[in-house]
């Protein structure tokens, strides 16, 4: 697996909740999701998926800036049986 550049992506998120604080500047989101890889030089498709945090700020001008982004990678199915 080579650096990130090596790579193009599609990806997609799915929102579960969206919290806007009334009177305040932030917001939450939360949500699961999905990532395609496909290596530039022709290798197989590596899928990803798991869940995601969005932690939003209010600017100024009005306008909503990602603050933070957290991810947790779902275990695939061998991950899983190294666990349990």
């Amino acid at each position: 697996m080579g650096g990130l550049w090596n790579y193009t992506f599609e990806s997609e998120l799915q929102s579960e909740k969206l919290l806007i604080y009334p009177g305040a500047k932030k917001a939450f989101d939360r949500g699961i999701y999905f990532l395609n890889r496909t290596p530039k030089d022709g290798g197989n498709l590596e899928k990803e998926s798991g869940w995601y945090r969005l932690f939003w700020y209010k600017q100024k001008d009005g306008t909503w800036s990602i603050y933070r982004l957290n991810w947790l990678k779902a275990p695939s199915a061998s991950e899983e049986e190294d666990v349990f």
